[in-house]
């Protein structure tokens, strides 16, 4: 899902970008998403959290 959402944001974005930028972009997307989604965290410490 969060790989789909990023290539998404990629084809909707209108510029030009060598493939090292493109790669640093994906990567701090993807980066960014697992952080909203609280993925980088333990799931006992995420359930926690929204209780």
């Amino acid at each position: 899902l969060i790989e789909e959402e990023v290539r998404a944001e990629m084809m909707s974005l209108d510029t030009r970008m060598t493939p090292e930028e493109v790669n640093r972009y994906i990567m701090e997307r993807k980066a960014d998403k697992y952080r909203l989604y609280h993925l980088d965290e333990p799931l006992l410490q995420s359930e926690r959290s929204r209780s």
